[in-house]
């Protein structure tokens, strides 16, 4: 062993022990991390934001913002599900109103 490498403690190299991977090589799709719907919230987010004024609810108390809020989340999960009926993508919300 020379003064570089480092070692665990029964002595084997601790990058081995990562299911016979490579270190340094990319996880494969199935297994990445947390940042692999980044998209498809972002798109969430902003539909809710464009279509549904989740900003701007008007409620004068606690009750009056869960209860409405509630209701937009509620309306744009049966949008969800009525594109996914009609055989239209999933977030096309926008044209659930012509």
């Amino acid at each position: 062993m020379t003064s570089g490498q480092r070692r665990g403690p029964t002595g084997e190299d601790p990058k081995a022990s990562f299911s016979g991977r490579r270190p340094g090589t990319a996880l494969a799709s199935s297994q990445a991390g947390p940042g692999r719907n980044d998209h498809l919230v972002e798109t969430i987010i902003g539909t809710l934001a464009d279509q549904f004024k989740v900003e701007t609810t008007r409620a004068r108390s606690l009750w009056g913002v869960m209860a409405r809020l509630g209701a937009k989340l509620l309306a744009f999960n049966l949008s969800l599900l009525r594109n996914q009926r009609l055989g239209r993508p999933r977030l096309a919300v926008k044209h659930l109103y012509l």
